[in-house]
């Protein structure tokens, strides 16, 4: 049983989706009997159009960016409100739709049952070549498939043993990462994924690639094989 449950969603220009993701998160969470409260934490990373309002209107708790920042930015904004709210079980997830909100319930279920302190999302399929390089590095590294997954869950004590979710823009991996080496219990569980319909948060492409690729690194020099 969780107390509150923070889902941090951190968003660019997501009007056309986000109003609608909201309600079915909600909806979902409310059905979830092993959660207490829960607190939206929507962070707009410089949105041009109406991401913030749409939020504001659902009820979310909103911490906007004047101007973009980038996706480990968010979450690391994302992950401190979520922390000031209170809540002691931080998920993320994308603003597009991507994510199945149906699959919160199971996610928080399969934490407990697993008695794991982290759940990484398992995709049926991958994006780009470069993620399977990195899915090798994590599943060598710590047995995790999917790393690049956006739909994470981390229990409070995970964040609060490092402080922040990212110092080096890693595209979202070092608190995964820094979990595994503080020897924190890291469990998997597969997801729905449905098609996005706007340009991917890490790029298309050589430029999707060259983020990812730039990430291994990274990780491979922070963290070791």
């Amino acid at each position: 049983m969780f107390n509150k449950v923070g889902i941090i969603i951190p968003a660019l220009n997501e009007a056309d989706t986000l109003g609608a993701v909201i309600v079915k998160i909600k909806g979902a969470l409310k059905k979830c009997p092993q959660v207490k409260k829960f607190s939206i934490v929507l962070v707009d990373d410089g949105s041009t159009d109406r991401t913030t309002i749409i939020a504001k209107k659902e009820g979310c708790s909103v911490v906007r960016h004047s101007q973009n920042e980038g996706y480990d930015s968010a979450l690391n904004d994302g992950f401190s409100r979520a922390a000031k709210n209170g809540c002691d079980l931080f998920i993320t997830m994308d603003a597009d739709g991507q994510h199945d909100p149906s699959n919160l319930c199971k996610f928080i279920d399969s934490m407990e049952k697993m008695d794991a302190d982290v759940i990484v999302g398992v995709r049926p399929h991958k994006q780009r070549i470069s993620e399977y390089f990195l899915g090798a590095y994590a599943m060598q590294k710590m047995g995790v498939k999917d790393p690049l997954c956006g739909f994470k869950a981390y229990r409070k004590k995970v964040y609060a043993s490092v402080g922040y979710f990212d110092s080096f823009k890693s595209i979202g991996l070092e608190l995964l990462f820094q979990a595994d080496k503080k020897g924190f219990k890291i469990g998997q569980m597969p997801v729905i994924l449905h098609e996005r319909k706007d340009i991917p948060r890490f790029g298309r492409s050589l430029k999707g690639n060259f983020r990812i690729l730039r990430a291994l690194w990274l990780l491979f020099l922070r963290f070791g094989f």
